[in-house]
């Protein structure tokens, strides 16, 4: 296909791409499309926060704001304004499924069958489990998490950094 018949059919083409992508176009180029676009993002990152997979998205926000240039400091700070501080289960309701789950638990559970034989019996358990982390925020989940990590290693790495003391290959030193 030479170059002219090329350009005749990219022209005859573009009147029924024209329609779908004038009206995007006319949306882009829009002052208030920023703000939709912005609020859109929010939404869908507000939902993603609170689906069971939320740490993914605190990952991935931490990392799209560090490398869009923003410091490390206020990309962390900013991921951790998104993370929910509320539950999704009442304490009253928490209890109540608590002590229904624990009856059935009191039931399936019984002398004569090992614990790992007893299929219902974890089932039960896990349901407890379930139940356990619905009653807390995932904030809390989260510093729960990330407590033994920073008591063993981020706060004594900043003691060290503080202290004037370098860690590297050869052994460190004092500056």
């Amino acid at each position: 296909m030479g170059l002219s018949q090329r350009r005749h059919s990219d022209e005859r083409e573009r009147p029924l791409i024209r329609p779908v992508v004038e009206p995007f176009d006319t949306f882009v180029h829009a002052e208030s499309s920023g703000g939709l676009l912005l609020l859109g993002a929010t939404v869908v990152a507000m939902v993603w926060a609170n689906l069971p997979w939320a740490g993914s998205y605190a990952g991935l926000l931490w990392l799209a704001l560090l490398l869009s240039g923003v410091q490390a400091t206020i990309a962390g700070v900013l991921a951790a304004m998104t993370i929910p501080a509320c539950t999704r289960v009442n304490g009253s309701e928490f209890v109540a499924r608590g002590q229904a789950l624990l009856k059935r638990l009191e039931v399936v559970t019984s002398a004569d069958r090992p614990p790992l034989a007893n299929a219902e019996r974890h089932r039960v358990t896990q349901r407890l489990e379930m139940e356990d982390k619905d009653v807390e925020t995932p904030l809390q989940r989260l510093e729960h998490a990330l407590h033994p990590w920073v008591t063993v290693v981020v706060m004594p790495l900043f003691a060290l950094a503080n202290a004037g003391i370098t860690l590297d290959a050869n052994g460190g030193g004092p500056i």
